[in-house]
């Protein structure tokens, strides 16, 4: 049992989502509680996340590209946090110059697979991006 902080009521655990960061592993509040929040503040919360997107393209973008690079278990897991943050700012630097972040060697390469790091990065206008393809 668990009392959710919002409505102060003892529920059972299963009531509770997970969040891997507090000590038993459960968030503060009840699904309930957090799912009557979220309809309440649906529209502030929208436009909160679509100001935060414009505002941040260029780290959303190395993020999903972090990602995509690690679901193909291209990013290795000896980068330093300086070279991540470096891989960081090509992106933002992408962004501000209109331009594409380019893969030297293919991440999905037919005879060689390149990694997902700083050196393999390069910008491209996004013509010659797209001219370029797999190639």
């Amino acid at each position: 049992m668990k009392t959710c902080t919002k409505c102060s009521i003892n529920k059972n655990v299963c009531e509770f989502g997970k969040h891997t960061k507090t000590k038993d592993g459960l968030r503060s509040q009840c699904n309930l509680c957090r799912q009557q929040y979220r309809e309440a503040n649906r529209t502030s919360s929208a436009e909160y996340s679509r100001k935060w997107r414009s505002a941040n393209r260029g780290l959303r973008n190395a993020s999903k590209a972090r990602r995509r690079a690690a679901k193909l278990n291209a990013t290795p897991k000896w980068l330093t946090a300086e070279q991540m943050l470096f891989i960081t700012s090509i992106y933002n630097e992408a962004v501000k110059e209109a331009m594409h972040v380019d893969h030297i060697i293919p991440l999905q390469g037919v005879n060689v697979s390149g990694l997902h790091v700083p050196w393999n990065l390069q910008l491209l206008t996004p013509l010659d991006n797209l001219r370029k393809g797999n190639r």
